[in-house]
């Protein structure tokens, strides 16, 4: 696993522990309000990638893993939406090459072309710069 990828995991982990009730994690909270800067930035990035993209990778992904259930542009939870950012961000490496031949090939249609060139943008450029946030 990918130093980005256990990044990723542990702001799972601390997105769970911001939002915890428990008496303990108020405060946890209390004492580590300096972070809170840097972490509403960081969710605020995580939710313009889930609604920017919701459509055209975020929508068919979760249909496609569960297909019994409705698909919302708009995400209730953070930790949901990181857990898919993680899923896609750990399966890139074994798409990137076969994304990279699409992306030259002048053969697709211009709503598999424009879908290609989308899920180029949020593997290279989207993701990264919002796990990087603030480090």
């Amino acid at each position: 696993m990918s130093q980005n990828n256990l990044l990723m995991i542990n702001k799972l982990k601390l997105s769970q522990m911001m939002y915890d009730p428990s008496d303990g994690l108020k405060r946890f909270r209390k004492f580590n309000g300096v972070n809170l800067a840097w972490w509403h930035s960081f969710k605020y990035g995580a939710n313009v990638i889930w609604k920017e993209f919701a459509n055209e990778v975020w929508g068919p992904l979760w249909h496609f893993l569960y297909p019994a259930h409705s698909f919302f542009k708009k995400t209730g939870k953070l930790s949901a939406t990181l857990v898919h950012m993680l899923y896609v961000h750990m399966a890139y490496p074994s798409i990137e090459a076969q994304l990279d031949k699409l992306l030259e090939d002048d053969r697709i249609s211009t709503a598999a072309m424009v879908m290609a060139q989308d899920l180029s943008f949020l593997m290279k450029v989207a993701i990264p710069v919002v796990d990087n946030m603030n480090y």
